[in-house]
């Protein structure tokens, strides 16, 4: 008979990854449903979503923190600065949770902003639908970038009357999303709260050429032409000033480049007259 919980497993899987629960959670619930599985159709249908999970940490791979909004990768950079607010305010303010809490959630990317009396210099804040509370999510300085199952996240931490509070929010590449759109989940976990970002402010861009550095090429040129000036301006010298050499022989090591010179001259006159001329012409 075949085992009926495979759909509801991999519905569930996809919802929680769909809705942006955090990764860890659904990593456990895969194990655990593929250990109490007998039929071999649906541990497969696990080990497929778990490896296409694994196949986009790969193509995400680290993103190094360069800023309080932006990372580089081996193939780009994320860059959120075009979201950020530098009015004081937040970008995203006073959103509500899906959870339906009665608290409202302000983010802003880079800056920090003010909002109510507790939270002061932060970069993200929790207020009462009061507004009689506050409480602090994380500073600028506290960002970090993590791949999390593929997915990037901006993570931030700050510490009031005694507790650690943690802001996680999930980075979600959409070209067609300009602005952003934030949606606030919610106290997944104690004291972490968790948002989506979509924009297309989160998607990997290429470095440009000048961020990309020289490349070989041009390095070689530069410590050619870097060591032939060299070359030249101490032959020259030395010639000149302890040799006493006047007229051609004051060119370094004459005798070995003048007769070039007649080579090249030779070259260009047996190629322009197709080979017409004979040797003893050239």
């Amino acid at each position: 008979m075949e085992d009926q919980r495979a759909p509801a497993v991999t519905g569930e899987l996809v919802k929680r990854f769909g809705s942006g629960q955090t990764r860890d959670v659904a990593s456990v619930f895969v194990c655990v449903a593929a250990s109490r599985m007998d039929n071999m159709r649906a541990r497969l249908v696990v080990v497929l979503v778990v490896g296409v999970c694994s196949i986009g940490e790969v193509v995400w791979g680290q993103c190094t923190k360069t800023g309080p909004c932006t990372c580089q990768t081996s193939s780009g950079f994320v860059d959120l600065t075009p979201l950020a607010s530098s009015s004081g305010n937040p970008k995203y303010k006073d959103q509500p949770d899906a959870l339906g809490s009665g608290f409202m959630f302000s983010w802003n990317p880079c800056t920090p902003f003010d909002e109510l009396t507790d939270c002061k210099q932060v970069s993200g804040c929790q207020v009462s639908s009061d507004l009689a509370q506050s409480f602090m999510l994380g500073t600028q300085d506290s960002a970090t970038f993590e791949n999390s199952s593929g997915t990037l996240q901006i993570k931030y931490s700050a510490t009031q009357d005694s507790k650690t509070r943690s802001l996680v929010i999930d980075l979600i590449c959409d070209q067609k999303v300009e602005d952003g759109n934030l949606v606030v989940q919610g106290e997944l976990l104690p004291l972490t709260y968790s948002m989506q970002l979509t924009s297309s402010h989160c998607c990997i861009k290429p470095a440009s050429k000048a961020e990309e550095g020289l490349s070989a090429g041009t390095i070689l040129l530069i410590v050619f032409f870097s060591l032939a000036g060299v070359y030249v301006t101490v032959g020259f010298t030395l010639q000149i000033c302890v040799r006493k050499a006047t007229g051609f022989e004051r060119i370094p090591n004459s005798t070995f480049w003048l007769p070039i010179v007649g080579f090249i001259k030779d070259g260009f006159k047996f190629t322009f007259t197709c080979g017409k001329a004979s040797y003893s012409q050239i």
